[in-house]
C-alpha cells in the first residue's frame, strides 16, 4: 500500500515536532522518508501537497545544518521551487528563501541571493500572522548578506529594522526565535564596520546575548550563536584597545570571546559546513588578544586555526576570505619573527584570495590591499630593485577603484599606496594616491555618525595630510601642500560649516523649518555615538 498522504504527513510532523526539544538524527531521517513517500503519492491538486513540499524542504535544511550534506540543499531548493509554482503562501516562500540563501552561502552566486530576497518579499506580503516573524527575520538576514556583497547601506539599515520587528512578532517559546536576534546582531556589527558607530557594537552584543539564551546545550544553532557573540565582543575589544583610553579594553572580554569560539569549534564535527567559520572566529579572537598582549603563542595558534579553516572552507567565497586572513597573520608573524617561510606562505595565500574573487566584488578590495602589503614586505625582504613594489602599487591601486567596497577600505588602500610610492621615490604618484585618500575621508567619517566615532575613523589616517604635503613640495607643487593639509585635518570642521551654511540658506526661505532642522541637529548630537 502506497499510504495515505495525510497519515504520512501527520506521522512525519509528529517526529519533527519532537526535534524542537532534542535533536534525534534517526527521527529526522524517518520524517524525511515519510515526507518523500507522501510527496510521491499525493495528488497534484491535493490541498496538502504544498505543505508536504515545504515541510520536506525545511527538514532537509535542518539535516544539512546538522550533518553538512550539500546534496540536501539542492533537493531542498528544487522542492521549495515546486511548492510555489503558480503562487504560494508565506510558509512556502520562507522555505524557498531559506534554501536559496544557503545555496548562495555555498556558491557565492548572487542570483541565488536575489531570488531568496524576492521569495521573502512574497512571504512578507502574506497577511498570515503566524509567519510574520519568520518572514521578517529571514528577509533581514538575506538583506544583510547582500549588504556584505554590495555595501549598500540601505540594505543593512532595513535588515536591522526587519530583524528587530521579527523578534517582537515571534512567540517567546519558538525555538527559532534566537535566529531573529542573531540576525540583528550580525547586521549591527556589519554596520559598525562600515560606519564606525560604537553604539552599534553595544547593541550587537545585547542581541547576541539574547540569541544565545535561546540556544541551550544541544540546540542545532548554538554554535552559530556562540560565534556571533564572540565576534561582537572581539570587535568591541579592538575598538576599545585602539581608542587609547586607560583600562578601556579589559582582557576578560577577549578571553570570553576566545572561550565562546572554542566551544563552538568543540561541539561541531569535522566536515560540517560551519566549522570553518567557527575556526576563523577562534583565530580572529586569538589574533586580537595577541594585539593586546604580544604573546606570540596567540598569533601562532591563530595561524594554525586559519590553516584548518582554509582546509574546511565550504565554498569558494569562504575560501577566499580564509586565505586572505591567513596571509594577514602570516605576514604579521614574519614581521615579528623574521621567518621567511611565513612571508612566502603569506604571498601564496594572498594571491589565492584575489584569484578566487571576481573583479568588482566588494571583498576583492580588502584582499587586494592585503596582497599589496604582503608584496611590499617581499620587496623589502628581497633587498633589491625587483618589481615587488610595482606589483604592490598595482594591487593597492585596483583596490581603490572598487566602488562597492567600504569607503574606509578604499581610503586605507589609497593611503598605503601613497606610502609605498613615496618610499620608492615616485612622489608624483604618491601625491595622487594621498589626494585620493583625502577625498574619501569625508565619506569615511560622514556626518551621520557621532563626533567620537568620526574622530576614531579619522585617527586611522593620522599623518596622511603631512605626507601628502611633503610629497607635493618634492614634486615642485608647494601650492598644493597647504590645500592637502587643510583638507586632511579639517574634515569635521568643514562638515560643521557646511551644515551651518545649509541652514542659513534654509532659514532665508523658511524660518520655522530651519528651527526644526536645527533642533534635530542638536538632538542627534546628543545621542552619545549611536547611529540611527
Amino acid at each position: 500500500m502506497p499510504g495515505n498522504p495525510l497519515d504520512l504527513y501527520i506521522r512525519a510532523a509528529t517526529l519533527l515536532g519532537g526535534l524542537g526539544r532534542e535533536y534525534d538524527p534517526r527521527a529526522l531521517n524517518e520524517a524525511i522518508a515519510l515526507l518523500r513517500q507522501a510527496f510521491r503519492v499525493v495528488h497534484l491538486h491535493h490541498p496538502l501537497r504544498r505543505e508536504i513540499l515545504g515541510t520536506l524542504s525545511t527538514a532537509l535544511m535542518v539535516r544539512s545544518e546538522r550533518e553538512g550534506d550539500y546534496d540536501d540543499i539542492d533537493e531542498a531548493v528544487s522542492l521549495a521551487r515546486t511548492a510555489v509554482d503558480g503562487g504560494g503562501d508565506a510558509q512556502s516562500y520562507v522555505s524557498l528563501g531559506n534554501a536559496l540563501g544557503r545555496q548562495f552561502e555555498l556558491t557565492a552566486e548572487p542570483a541565488y541571493l536575489d531570488e531568496a530576497i524576492d521569495a521573502y518579499q512574497c512571504a512578507l506580503a502574506d497577511p498570515d500572522p503566524g509567519y510574520r516573524a519568520a518572514s521578517h527575520g529571514s528577509l533581514s538576514y538575506a538583506l544583510l548578506l547582500r549588504f556584505l556583497r554590495t555595501g549598500a547601506i540601505d540594505d543593512v539599515d532595513r535588515a536591522i529594522r526587519l530583524g528587530t520587528m521579527a523578534g517582537y512578532f515571534a512567540d517567546p517559546e519558538d525555538p527559532e526565535i534566537g535566529n531573529s536576534f542573531a540576525s540583528v546582531s550580525k547586521a549591527l556589527v556589519a554596520r559598525y564596520d562600515a560606519l564606525g558607530a560604537v553604539g552599534d557594537l553595544d547593541d550587537a552584543i545585547r542581541f547576541a546575548e539574547r540569541a544565545l539564551s535561546h540556544a541551550p546545550s544541544g540546540h542545532p544553532l548554538r554554535g552559530r550563536f556562540l560565534v556571533d557573540l564572540s565576534d561582537a565582543l572581539r570587535v568591541r575589544f579592538l575598538r576599545r584597545m585602539y581608542t587609547d583610553v586607560a583600562d578601556s579594553a579589559p582582557l576578560d572580554e577577549i578571553d570570553r570571546a576566545i572561550a565562546l569560539a572554542n566551544e563552538a569549534v568543540a561541539i561541531t564535527r569535522h566536515g560540517h559546513h560551519y566549522r570553518a567559520a567557527y575556526l576563523e572566529a577562534l583565530a580572529n579572537a586569538r589574533e586580537a588578544r595577541f594585539g593586546a598582549t604580544n604573546d606570540i603563542r596567540d598569533l601562532r595558534n591563530a595561524i594554525e586555526r586559519r590553516r584548518d579553516a582554509v582546509a574546511e572552507a565550504a565554498s569558494v567565497a569562504d575560501a577566499a576570505g580564509r586565505f586572505s586572513n591567513l596571509a594577514h597573520d602570516l605576514v604579521k608573524s614574519y614581521m615579528e619573527t623574521g621567518r621567511r617561510t611565513d612571508l612566502d606562505d603569506a604571498l601564496t595565500a594572498a594571491w589565492r584570495a584575489v584569484e578566487l574573487t571576481p573583479a568588482g566584488n566588494a571583498d576583492r578590495a580588502h584582499y587586494l590591499a592585503i596582497l599589496g602589503l604582503v608584496q611590499f614586505q617581499s620587496y623589502l625582504a628581497a633587498d633589491d630593485s625587483g618589481d615587488g613594489a610595482e606589483q604592490a602599487m598595482s594591487a593597492l591601486g585596483e583596490a581603490t577603484t572598487i566602488v562597492r567596497a567600504p569607503v574606509g577600505t578604499r581610503a586605507k588602500a589609497a593611503s598605503a599606496l601613497g606610502d609605498i610610492a613615496a618610499y620608492v621615490g615616485r612622489y608624483s604618484d604618491a601625491v595622487d594616491a594621498y589626494q585620493r585618500a583625502i577625498q574619501l575621508l569625508p565619506l569615511a567619517a560622514w556626518r551621520g555618525v557621532h563626533e567620537v566615532d568620526s574622530e576614531f575613523v579619522l585617527g586611522r589616517f593620522d599623518g596622511v595630510g603631512g605626507e601628502a604635503a611633503a610629497c607635493a613640495i618634492l614634486v615642485g607643487k608647494p601650492y598644493l601642500a597647504p590645500e592637502l593639509l587643510e583638507h586632511a585635518r579639517a574634515v569635521m570642521w568643514s562638515q560643521a560649516l557646511d551644515l551651518r551654511a545649509d541652514l542659513l540658506a534654509v532659514r532665508a526661505a523658511d524660518t520655522g523649518l530651519a528651527d526644526r532642522l536645527e533642533a534635530v541637529r542638536v538632538g542627534l548630537g546628543r545621542l552619545g555615538g549611536r547611529h540611527r
